[in-house]
């Protein structure tokens, strides 16, 4: 009889496990499935939900799967409360209808409901969801309005007389617990997914053995595979697919032996490998463990092999006190095997460990006299061999090697520099060449052999080779000691193209052809131009005709050919030509304005006028020499070629200012310009000047201050009147505030417009007032053909003589 129970200690684990019928419980070899109970994989109830809710909508709320994180399905137990009550107990009745022919009301009696304004205390599981989350709550009511006939098609048709209701804050919460309860068998069916993704527990729905009909499947192994290696370990990946209707996550275990019981399953793929052993993986999808028939899921690691091939003994040369060097690249080793690799005693390595390839370089100095040896043991991996050096000639060279020489051009004759040899222990010794020829003792000639003698030179001539990028060696062999050069060409320019162009008009010098400058920037290799795209060269200057436009072209040339061109169109525009403005002379010495029109060769050629395709153009006039700021306002018109000033009054002598007119363009060079003149006269001379003397003259007439009848005139070319005049500048005692002049003759000069009183005899002295005529008062007095001026101040108040300028 088959033991079905075990409780206590399985391994390390206490455990409780319950076996189908006529299956052994103890037995390490039966499946998952074949167990009731196995407390290693489900042990208790857990809680998957203790939520509380304020307000629900007539769609209810979605709760969480009753499937825990590895797929593993639980049996849910629900309990809602509803305003704290867990099972309302509530009645109520009510009547409606007419009661049938009796004329009484029919009545209708509810238990089990809260009295809320939104009914209470039912609610219904729905499907209504989708994902994971297959648990759906909805709050019901009760519609009694369905129940009026609840014969099909009568009434409102409604059954089971319920409809959805929704809760607000206000109605109370609601508290929804559930309880997982684990399940070793069972399955439910796409219909019945109602408490969440149904995770099948096995092939088998009877007992025992494999006689079940149910369709879930344990994940399958299709390989493995080592990802990486060192001489303790392999790294092993597994390689897995799902089982056939299994969703649950997959897990891996590696053992010793071709069986999963015990073993401990990880979420990772990869695992550790002793090298030299077979170990046996397993995949477990939803507690089902993949088959351990097949050879996919045993993966076996070789041996360490650090046994090297081809590693014998090794020899080198050198001079005393130099290294000798000798070289041996690993192989026969096992794939991914690394081997150790030392040197004994004086010996060095390049490496102190290394796989297949690896090459490994000893070293050994030589010691002693020409043909001493000295050895050391080398290891590589498990094989010893011995590596020795022989101590070759003692002879020495300064320096030591020829310098090497890079860059060159191809087929570029090369010369070293100077060796200069020594420590030859007899007479002179054999000199030969390998890709060269040589200069012994600085003799000049460059020979393929001969002998050197201590202390006398050697200097190497070789041609480099004619490729681009490469390097020979020429060498030199003196009694048995070669001395090489590293000869290297310059690795071959590539043309690649310029990434701009400019073409400038560069000269403007006469009417038929003008100088077009070319640049550009950018790429590598040679700069060429054309102005047709295929006749280049490096020159950047071409002629061009004027009126017409010319596209330029660039590209860069060099060893590996041309590149690809970029081009730039370029206009000359014709011989723009200002004009020649005639001058302007004989300008009154009064503010006025002046108007110079263009010549008639504007009507052909003016600069301002812009033709259809050449560009824009400016036109410009300024004074370019301006004494004491003669114009102003100083402008051209850009459809006349008109040019405008204001002129400013001249208070000296004759002046003449000068106009420029020029002009820009968008296109060519700057047009031509024109220059005149603008010529003012001089400034109108004084109207008359005349000096009066303190006292003279009837002083006893009622008159006081300044008086004289006959006032001397400095400037008799202006005098006020034709003939003498007779003058009176005074104060009147009557208006002592105020000075009179009075003047009478035949004729009253009216021109003056101001007058200038200075103290003195001339217009040197203290200027006492400047006083408008507009501003003096005027009279004609008693004297016929006299004239009376007023003043507005007081100017001989004090004594002395005034000088009075008219102008």
């Amino acid at each position: 009889m088959a033991k079905r129970v075990l409780l206590g200690k399985e391994g390390s684990n206490y455990v409780l496990k319950v076996s189908k019928p006529s299956v052994d419980v103890i037995d390490d070899t039966i499946n998952d499935r074949d167990y009731l109970f196995n407390s290693e994989m489900y042990r208790a109830g857990v809680i998957r939900s203790n939520s509380t809710y304020t307000s629900m909508s007539t769609s209810g709320v979605d709760l969480p799967t009753t499937s825990d994180s590895s797929g593993n399905a639980y049996i849910p137990a629900f309990i809602i409360s509803e305003k704290g009550a867990f099972y309302p107990q509530a009645r109520f009745d009510e009547q409606y209808g007419s009661g049938g022919g009796s004329g009484g009301n029919i009545r209708g009696r509810f238990v089990n409901c809260l009295n809320t304004s939104a009914g209470g205390g039912l609610f219904q599981f729905s499907l209504n969801s989708s994902g994971t989350t297959k648990n759906k709550v909805i709050p019901y009511f009760v519609d009694i309005d369905g129940m009026t006939d609840p014969r099909p098609g009568q009434g409102d048709g409604t059954y089971p007389f319920l409809a959805a209701r929704s809760r607000a804050s206000t109605d109370g919460n609601v508290k929804i617990q559930i309880l997982g309860i684990p399940c070793q068998f069972g399955k439910m069916t796409n219909n019945a997914t109602l408490f969440g993704n149904s995770v099948l527990t096995g092939t088998n729905s009877g007992e025992g053995g494999s006689s079940g009909g149910g369709t879930a499947s344990a994940p399958t192994i299709s390989g493995t595979s080592r990802t990486a290696r060192n001489n303790t370990n392999d790294t092993v990946a597994v390689s897995a697919s799902s089982g056939s209707g299994n969703s649950g996550t997959i897990t891996y275990a590696q053992g010793s032996s071709n069986s999963a019981s015990g073993l401990s399953f990880q979420s990772s793929n990869s695992f550790s490998h002793p090298r030299g052993t077979t170990r046996y993986y397993f995949a477990k999808q939803s507690n089902l463990v993949s088959t351990t028939a097949g050879t996919n899921h045993v993966h076996a690691s070789a041996a360490v092999d650090l046994d090297p091939s081809g590693f014998g003994d090794l020899v080198a040369t050198a001079a005393s006190g130099s290294a000798g060097t000798a070289t041996y690249q690993i192989a026969g080793l096992g794939t991914g095997d690394t081997a150790s690799v030392s040197a004994s005693g004086n010996g060095s390595v390049s490496a102190s460990s290394g796989q297949n390839g690896t090459v490994i370089t000893f070293s050994l100095n030589a010691t002693g006299s020409a043909g001493n040896t000295t050895s050391c043991n080398i290891t590589v991996g498990t094989q010893t061999q011995t590596f020795t050096v022989t101590t070759s000639d003692s002879i020495t060279f300064n320096p030591s090697d020829f310098t090497n020489a890079t860059e060159q051009e191809p087929s570029a004759t090369v010369t070293s520099n100077a060796i200069t040899v020594g420590g030859i222990p007899g007479g002179a010794v054999s000199v030969t060449t390998s890709g060269c020829t040589v200069n012994i003792a600085g003799s000049g000639n460059f020979v393929s052999s001969g002998t050197v003698s201590n202390n006398q030179t050697v200097q190497i001539r070789s041609t480099a080779s004619s490729s681009f990028g490469a390097t020979t060696t020429p060498s030199v062999t003196i009694d048995g000691n070669v001395i090489n050069q590293s000869v290297s060409t310059r690795t071959q320019t590539t043309a690649s193209a310029p990434t701009s162009i400019t073409a400038t008009q560069s000269t403007n010098t006469n009417s038929s052809t003008q100088t077009v400058t070319c640049s550009a920037s950018g790429g590598s290799g040679t700069l060429q131009f054309s102005n047709d795209n295929s006749n280049w060269g490096t020159g950047t200057t071409f002629s061009q005709t004027r009126n017409t436009t010319v596209t330029y072209y660039a590209r860069r040339t060099a060893e590996a050919g041309a590149s690809s061109s970029i081009s730039v169109a370029e206009f000359v525009p014709p011989l723009y030509d200002i004009g020649n403005f005639a001058d302007i002379s004989n300008v009154s010495a009064g503010s006025t304005s002046i108007s110079n029109s263009a010549p008639s060769v504007l009507s052909t050629n003016l600069f301002l006028f812009s033709q259809s395709g050449y560009g824009t153009s400016s036109l410009s006039a300024s004074a370019t020499t301006n004494p004491g700021s003669m114009l102003s306002s100083v402008a051209i018109n850009s459809s006349t070629g008109a040019v405008t000033a204001n002129v400013g009054t001249n208070t000296g002598s004759a002046r003449t200012a000068v106009i420029t007119v020029s002009g820009t363009t968008s296109q060519g060079g700057t047009p031509t310009s024109d220059t005149f003149n603008v010529a003012q006269v001089a400034a109108a001379s004084n109207l008359w000047e005349v000096g009066i003397t303190m006292g003279g003259g009837n002083t006893g007439s009622g008159y006081s201050g300044f008086f004289a009848f006959h006032g001397s005139t400095t400037d008799t070319s202006c005098d006020l009147f034709t003939g003498t005049p007779a003058w009176r500048f005074y104060d009147v005692p009557q208006s002592n505030t105020n000075t009179l002049f009075w003047v009478s003759g035949v004729f009253s000069n009216t021109g003056w417009t101001t007058l200038k009183i200075y103290n003195g005899t001339n217009a040197s002295g203290t200027l006492l007032n400047t006083i408008a005529r507009t501003s003096c008062t005027h009279s004609n007095p008693f004297f016929t053909g006299s004239t009376q001026w007023e003043l507005p101040s007081d100017v001989t108040s004090t004594s002395g003589n005034r000088y009075l300028v008219f102008s």
